[in-house]
């Protein structure tokens, strides 16, 4: 095999003056270096409030859609919690740890992982939940407000579906329901 090595010498003057696309690379290097500077020297746009603590592996919040000063926050190990009025309130929402797979190390996507409420749930007080059970199915199901609605009936689950998951990993949970009407 023969090779054939170019040994042409270069000289500065090819460096000096930029083609199109080499000038379109400095441009967009220096833009995207001097651009957040200049985007975020002022007064943060994002910011983040402490609402309430005391949770374990939180994953999920959501608010009550009629009353904005309760909040649902979804713990990785199967139980709800609620926020009102900035206040962790003792009594979990929903409690099925039971029924999901313990997250036994960091970085575990198992467990409960979704919350959403029905969109005339008002009226009917359903809501459904999507988690990894003990035998790595994902679970949809539905569930009722208790006669209080200050809780959920655990007794009330309705398995929507399962489904065999082939690994530990990949287990997104976030959905929501609107209304079609």
């Amino acid at each position: 095999m023969n090779l054939k090595l170019d040994h042409r010498k270069f000289h500065t003057s090819d460096f000096e003056k930029p083609t199109g696309l080499s000038l379109f690379l400095r441009t967009a290097i220096l833009l995207f270096f001097l651009l957040p500077l200049v985007l975020f020297s002022g007064k943060p746009l994002l910011s983040s409030k402490l609402i309430a603590e005391g949770f374990k592996k939180p994953l999920y919040l959501i608010s009550h859609p009629e009353n904005s000063d309760l909040l649902y926050v979804l713990e990785q190990a199967g139980k709800i919690k609620q926020i009102q009025n900035g206040i962790r309130l003792d009594v979990p929402f929903l409690d099925i740890s039971g029924r999901v797979h313990k997250p036994y190390k960091p970085g575990d996507e198992r467990g409960l992982l979704g919350f959403a409420f029905h969109p005339r749930y008002a009226r009917n007080g359903r809501f459904f939940i999507n988690y990894i059970n003990r035998d790595n199915f994902t679970v949809v199901s539905e569930f009722f407000f208790s006669k209080n609605k200050n809780t959920a009936d655990p007794s009330s689950e309705r398995i929507l579906f399962t489904l065999k998951r082939p690994f530990s990993n990949h287990n997104g949970g976030v959905y929501k329901l609107i209304s079609v009407n």
